[in-house]
């Protein structure tokens, strides 16, 4: 593909090719490359992409894992974050409006409702939850995970996580991620499918024609801040973002494609990052020590035991020429009657005290679980799976208090991966024309993402317990003060700030006006039922006086002169 841009491509070839060496330099200076090769062979192995690795390569890659308990702690922390944040199976956020005046607006509210539920139809619709299962996994390993969020006709979004090693990211002045490099290695279908045959250098096309499509060929991919960017213009290569495919067997001129964002198109998290580092560093890299001692203790273990059930053993010079000992059940070991009544006995003995290496053992791996939460996690796993038996308010209160140990990692993921996710899934649905138009007084207006999922509610419940201890405290004081300190609390104040932190949709809760409108209309009716009340009591002393004997007449025309016979005792 030609550059077609009225102005030149922003870089040459050659500069594109120093900065994407350049990203991936820093890898292996810094000595990253290292240590994910070592949290891949001692953690999963059953992730990263080195320069070594072939695509579609089956071969066993977990020969130094004899104890896969590191990989089962990764995958259940990988399966608690996506219960407790991204769950398939409940809302996990909401769109909400920063301006508070509005927020009781009817018309405000069902719209962001609305827009929450197409939104979320979209990630259910696509493969995003599959990603996310792969993206927490990285995160958790190496420490830093990457996804892509691109455009898709048949089901609006289509998500891939890369694996550490297959990528490089580059960050700005504030240590956002904000260019992205690949080494790609696609076969020639894949190239001809993605690209075009057209598109593809000479050499891939004859490849092609000669039906050796299986053939891989490596690929370079770079999405950077494109510096001819031109605001509100559709064409692709002055957008916000350019990206770039090519080959070095390509013409300097030659791209296998030239494309272009209106927004950053992937998602880069990290699990903690000292200082200015560009990559993070997670529960792979504080496990790995235990995770390569568990291995060793594992292999001695497996060792000593061997040893115990087939020991080294002494014989004389005389059985090697019989042929040697045989130690196979029912086997047979020829010697001399000169060597004596034990020709064959143990070198030495093994007394391998199993106990306590099972207690060492089980040291090592508590140590692994706790740098990958897999108490917290698992809680979330199991009591998110059994459903029947706990409320999702015991959930949320058991989880709050392990909650303190892994809040800043929280923090850090919604801004980094939750934040930019729903942002581009949002702009993607907007450009498509998927989402209802926004009422009039959202002109200008920014929206704002609450976090609504089990591990979000759970950071909330420390609120909403102070909020409980200072309510059950203020009524403790309203019995020695015969009820006047509650006048002191804005109750509907305290609902409504209660059902935020419990991530209660604001469709559910009526607006102040509503409120007010339903307490007139019930202090109009308790006031009718008074009057009623005082009607009827009326009447029923009215009847029960007329029926009232007094003398000559009632107690009634006692109370009404002239009402009936009676007329005193002066009358005529």
């Amino acid at each position: 593909m030609k550059w077609g841009g009225k102005k030149p491509l922003p870089l040459t070839r050659d500069e594109l090719n120093k900065i994407h060496k350049a990203m991936f330099d820093v890898q292996s200076s810094g000595q990253w490359l290292e240590k994910w090769k070592d949290i891949r062979d001692y953690i999963n192995p059953y992730i990263g992409f080195f320069d070594e690795d072939m695509p579609n390569n089956g071969e066993r890659r977990d020969d130094l894992m004899i104890n896969t308990l590191p990989l089962q702690a990764n995958n259940i922390q990988a399966s608690g974050m996506q219960d407790g944040i991204t769950s398939p199976s409940r809302p996990w956020y909401r769109l909400a409006i920063v301006d508070p005046t509005l927020q009781d607006n009817d018309e405000v509210k069902r719209w962001c409702d609305d827009v929450t539920n197409i939104l979320l139809d979209l990630f259910a619709r696509s493969n995003f939850y599959d990603s996310s299962i792969e993206f927490y996994k990285e995160l958790g390993a190496p420490g830093t995970a990457a996804m892509l969020i691109e455009e898709d006709p048949d089901h609006g979004i289509w998500c891939r996580t890369f694996t550490i090693g297959e990528y490089a990211v580059g960050t700005d002045h504030r240590n956002r991620v904000n260019r992205f490099a690949r080494n790609v290695q696609m076969n020639v279908a894949e190239m001809v499918s993605a690209f075009g045959l057209d598109n593809c250098p000479n050499t891939v096309q004859v490849l092609w024609k000669n039906k050796s499509v299986e053939k891989y060929q490596k690929i370079k991919h770079l999405v950077i801040p494109n510096p001819n960017y031109i605001e509100g213009k559709m064409i692709k290569w002055v957008k916000k973002y350019i990206s770039l495919y090519w080959c070095n067997s390509d013409k300097d001129d030659d791209y296998l494609e030239i494309g272009g964002y209106d927004d950053f198109p992937f998602a880069v998290s990290r699990w903690s990052v000292k200082g200015a580092d560009i990559y993070g560093r997670g529960p792979g890299w504080y496990a790995l020590g235990d995770a390569k001692a568990l291995q060793a203790m594992e292999e001695d273990i497996h060792t000593g035991i061997k040893k115990q059930v087939e020991p080294p053993t002494i014989a004389p010079v005389d059985i090697l020429s019989a042929g040697g000992v045989n130690t196979l059940p029912n086997g047979v070991t020829y010697y001399s009657r000169d060597v004596g009544a034990n020709p064959v006995q143990s070198l030495y003995q093994v007394n391998l005290a199993i106990q306590e290496v099972e207690a060492k053992k089980q040291s090592i791996e508590a140590e692994i679980n706790k740098h990958f939460y897999v108490d917290l996690f698992s809680m979330l796993e199991n009591e998110m799976a059994d459903r029947s038996q706990i409320t999702a308010r015991e959930i949320i209160e058991r989880v709050q208090e392990k909650m303190s140990r892994i809040g800043p990692v929280f923090n850090r993921l919604q801004h980094e991966f939750l934040q930019p996710v729903i942002d581009r899934v949002f702009n993607i649905a907007m450009r498509n024309n998927l989402l209802p138009p926004p009422p009039d007084v959202l002109q200008g207006v920014n929206l704002k993402i609450e976090y609504v999922s089990v591990m979000a509610q759970a950071q909330k419940m420390q609120g909403i317990t102070a909020l409980q201890q200072f309510t059950e405290y203020a009524g403790e004081l309203s019995q020695l003060s015969q009820g006047s300190v509650l006048d002191k609390i804005d109750f509907d104040k305290l609902v409504d700030k209660s059902a935020d932190m419990l991530g209660i949709s604001p469709s559910i809760i009526k607006s102040d006006e509503q409120v007010a409108k339903t307490r007139q209309q019930r202090a109009q009716q308790e006031q009718a039922a008074q009057a009623m009340a005082a009607v009827q009591q009326t009447a029923n002393i009215a009847q029960t006086a007329a029926q009232t004997p007094l003398g000559n007449g009632s107690a009634l025309d006692a109370l009404i002169p002239g009402a009936g016979g009676y007329q005193g005792a002066g009358g005529n």
